[in-house]
């Protein structure tokens, strides 16, 4: 199984693709949510990041600070009628999702659904 080696404060953290939730900008570092509820903080940014994903099809960015592992999406659609769209998680994070890609995360989460 592949591994991703993700730095963490002072800790190397051999991670499975399938663990990973979400990551999230933050300045110049990057937030990994993993399935287990641990939050790694790396000192890299979310293009780093992004850049050990690139080989693994069900990430996908869904906002300019948000990629997600589309495997993990639960719902499409709004908290409430006065609020942007989100995507739900499994875990129960909800995270913003750009309306002007919502389409295009749509067709991508129908594709991965039927395959």
């Amino acid at each position: 199984m592949t591994r991703l080696i993700f730095a963490s404060k002072g800790v190397t953290n051999f991670i499975a693709p399938d663990d990973i939730v979400y990551l999230k900008a933050e300045g110049a570092y990057c937030i990994v949510r993993l399935t287990d509820g641990r939050e790694l903080k790396l000192a890299r940014n979310l293009q780093f990041a992004m850049q050990q994903l690139d080989s693994f099809s069900f990430f996908t960015k869904v906002h300019r600070s948000w990629v997600v592992n589309i495997n993990m999406i639960t719902s499409i659609g709004r908290m409430n009628s006065s609020t942007k769209p989100v995507l739900c998680l499994k875990g129960g994070y909800c995270i913003p999702i750009a309306k002007t890609i919502r389409h295009t995360v749509e067709q991508i989460i129908n594709e991965n659904v039927a395959s």
